[in-house]
């Protein structure tokens, strides 16, 4: 059996055994015919549960345009400069427009990375901020949920009269999805407040991460519940949420409600990426999805988990993930340090962040299962987190194979980044 994954900008291909009960999953083909201008010109023009765009921002002042600094394929390039002018349309001019970028706890993007996120045009017509999570002068305090998180927003969101959210919808490991209220909470907020957000995934007394905590699932998730609580303390107008289909192409916008256009946009992610399976595999071989998905450890990280989601307890995962950029952090690997992990706990409060998140669940499946790794990362690297390194994929999957049935049953998740499945 031959098979081939992407593998940073290129493609691995091997030769295999074929397994009598291989299942391939992978995303739902669904594309449309129709240009994202068009689709745009149809959602602003539909929304959901608010007024129009041209009759809800008619002679708006003061606009700031929030948009995801980590948004997918050039989405934002594509479709803000035709934003832009349904805007203009609607006598709004663009020097009563902004841009704030919504970064979370990530760096600032480069210039280079700004102009790849929002285009040239974008750039030249309306003036651009990032949010820095860590400059407490960009910050101010809006109040306190109920899960004592106390709320500290970016003060552009404030002073403006009106604001507009923009992102790409996908899956995130712990609040289900992304964007939505997510582009306040941690999109534009404090570095305390996002790590009082994510401690909310964490169940000290169990000493382990809240199961209800994952992508794909809001109903009782505590990040996202605290994250939707937030929001409510600045005052949104509209959303605009592009969804694209496992091969990058813009199949639907979902527009109106920031609210109510998130989860429009959450069903259409849902049937294109959601997969369900009877049972559990012995054998799971996951790939990345190829660059930008498997450019390090810490973007791949996600399709390690949906590959463990349908694995039984001791059994194997080969995962497929070029990591030419290495971990993604170079203080990540100090959580696997036994001295790190010894005295994590008592500075969980102050320090917690979503490598902690990250690193803990990597510790978690390499003690539940047999993970082989093919990468570019260090052989060193890979040990310590826990897991096997191989050179090439039949290697990985010879060992992947060692103390498993005669006939395993096998998954083979050729974009596991995006694609969530599920045990019914």
């Amino acid at each position: 059996m031959e098979i081939q994954l992407k593998y940073g900008t290129g493609v691995l291909r091997a030769n295999l055994p074929a397994p009598e009960t291989l299942k391939e999953l992978g995303p739902k083909s669904i594309s449309t015919l129709q240009k994202p201008e068009t689709l745009l010109q149809r959602a602003l023009e539909k929304p959901i549960g608010t007024y129009p765009l041209l009759r809800l921002f008619h002679k708006a002042k003061n606009l700031v345009i929030v948009v995801a600094g980590n948004c997918f394929a050039g989405a934002a390039a594509k479709l803000l400069p035709r934003l832009l002018d349904q805007l203009n349309a609607a006598d709004v001019p663009d020097d009563e427009m902004r841009i704030l970028v919504a970064n979370a706890e990530n760096r600032l993007l480069s210039d280079d990375e700004l102009a790849e996120l929002l285009g040239p045009e974008v750039l030249q017509r309306l003036s651009v901020f990032q949010h820095d999570s860590r400059d407490a002068r960009l910050l101010e305090y809006v109040g306190e949920t109920q899960r004592y998180t106390p709320v500290f927003v970016n003060r552009l969101l404030l002073d403006a009269d009106q604001l507009l959210l923009f992102g790409a919808l996908n899956f995130h490991y712990l609040a289900g999805y992304e964007v939505g209220p997510r582009l306040i909470v941690p999109g534009c907020a404090g570095s305390e407040t996002i790590a009082r957000n994510l401690l909310l995934a964490y169940d000290a007394r169990a000493g382990h991460l809240r199961p209800e905590c994952a992508d794909g699932r809001i109903q009782g998730n505590p990040v996202y519940d605290d994250s939707r609580e937030a929001f409510g303390f600045i005052s949104a107008a509209f959303g605009v949420y592009p969804v694209l289909n496992g091969r990058e192409q813009m199949i639907s916008i979902a527009a109106g409600h920031p609210l109510q256009a998130h989860a429009a946009a959450c069903q259409v992610v849902d049937s294109m990426f959601k997969r369900s399976v009877r049972k559990r595999a012995n054998l799971t071989l996951v790939g990345g999805g190829g660059w930008p998905c498997d450019a390090d450890y810490l973007r791949v990280f996600q399709a390690l988990q949906h590959a463990a989601r349908i694995t039984k307890k001791g059994g194997s995962i080969v995962l497929v993930a070029e990591c030419k950029d290495g971990l993604g952090s170079p203080a990540f690997v100090r959580w696997f340090d036994d001295n790190e992990r010894r005295h994590a706990q008592p500075r969980l409060h102050a320090h917690f962040s979503a490598h902690f998140i990250q690193a803990m669940r990597t510790r978690e499946i390499a003690a539940r299962f047999r993970v082989i790794v093919v990468s570019e990362l260090e052989a060193d690297i890979v040990s310590k987190m826990g897991f096997i390194p191989a050179p090439c994929i039949e290697d990985a999957f010879e060992l992947a194979r060692q103390g498993l049935p005669e006939t395993p049953v096998v998954y083979l998740l050729p974009d596991g980044v995006r694609t969530a499945p599920f045990v019914r």
